[in-house]
């Protein structure tokens, strides 16, 4: 094994057994239900050396649970960005990842019934950027961080990665 091949495996078995769990139905609908977790994985393919993390904050934090797709969970996104070289540059690139990710909660997650626009499966509320250094430890305890080793331990050259730190 290489010393790169190494350092993935380290990084993936790190993260794989120490991470945020979200109710089974809630990953269900992001994955199986909507697709919006690979479309989301593609919206960071070029941002991750910008933002270290995501967080997500499901029904406010309590667990509901959710039986059909008018069902729906309520989310609230926090983007975390890296002031570490650029921060202009980072806040820049979180806004437009930020855009993204509306646009494909809303191409998969909304309806219209007869003029009516509803939500289905999973309800963007809303979603936000915030420097790493302005984040307050109460903040990132009230929040819980969605893992994307799965997109920067395959792009190559290596993106930062989605892991606590």
């Amino acid at each position: 094994m290489s010393p790169r091949e190494r350092r993935t495996l380290q990084l993936w078995l790190a993260s794989r057994y120490h991470r945020s769990a979200f109710p089974d139905e809630f990953d269900r609908r992001l994955n199986e239900e909507t697709g919006v977790k690979e479309r989301i994985a593609k919206a960071f393919k070029d941002s991750g050396a910008y933002i270290s993390a995501m967080f997500f904050d499901i029904d406010e934090g309590h667990e509901v649970p959710r039986n059909g797709a008018a069902d729906t969970y309520s989310l609230y996104i926090t983007l975390m960005y890296s002031t570490a070289s650029d921060p202009s540059e980072a806040f820049d690139v979180a806004q437009k990842t930020a855009d993204r990710i509306e646009e494909i909660f809303s191409s998969r997650c909304k309806v219209t019934v007869d003029g009516v626009e509803s939500w289905k499966w999973i309800e963007l509320c809303g979603i936000d950027s915030i420097a790493d250094d302005a984040i307050t430890v109460a903040q990132s305890q009230a929040l819980s961080k969605w893992h994307g080793d799965h997109i920067s331990l395959r792009t190559d050259p290596e993106q930062p990665v989605f892991v606590d730190r």
